[in-house]
């Protein structure tokens, strides 16, 4: 059975932060293979710095360009909006039930996870991944309280978000330590988050 990991998120833009995470999970062995899953719109987050759809799942495309066992999922384009994760993993193991997939999240996600829908149907039927993030002593304490049965994993802890890079782009400030270079040139060219 394929081992399949999903590793959501709006990728707005997608950066290297990301693309260390995505690397350290195929390559710790855990996974076959690491899908981005590109979120049309997430139900917890704010739409209005959100690019398009295309233009973000064309900047995950550039950036996984090259990387081994690592794909780009639109699956959510697809699906009813807003996008609930419980909904996308149940038409991933529909369209491919002779594989196994599992989540993988950044800790600060389990800040808010009981506000997920079906959270708990997702902990049950899935394997939960979590990455160490840059989150707050009593946030951390509160999250072991909650006592979800996750995998924690020992991967880099990476501090660049992509609302940084958006607003140093409005700000016409250099990014190019922060996305790779295709990614940045598409930045460019289309003038996203002017």
């Amino acid at each position: 059975m394929k081992k399949i990991g999903l590793y959501f998120g709006s990728f707005n833009p997608i950066h290297l932060g990301h693309l260390i995470i995505t690397d350290y999970f195929v390559h710790a062995g855990i996974f076959d293979e690491v899908r981005l899953v590109v979120s049309p719109h997430n139900p917890l987050k704010n739409i209005e710095d959100l690019a398009p759809e295309a233009d973000r799942a064309a900047m995950c495309n550039l950036a996984v360009e090259g990387m081994k066992n690592v794909s780009v999922s639109t699956i959510e384009f697809d699906l009813p909006k807003p996008s609930y994760t419980i909904t996308t993993l149940k038409a991933f193991q529909e369209k491919e039930a002779d594989s196994k997939f599992s989540l993988i999240i950044g800790e600060d996600s389990l800040l808010h996870f009981e506000r997920w829908k079906d959270y708990d149907k997702i902990l049950s039927d899935y394997e939960v991944f979590v990455f160490p993030r840059v989150i707050a002593e009593a946030d951390r304490m509160n999250i072991r309280s909650k006592n979800y049965p996750v995998k924690l994993v020992n991967a880099p802890i990476i501090e660049i978000s992509s609302t940084f890079i958006r607003s140093r782009i409005k700000e016409g400030g250099e990014i190019r330590h922060f996305v790779t270079e295709d990614v940045r040139k598409y930045l460019e060219k289309t003038g996203l988050y002017r």
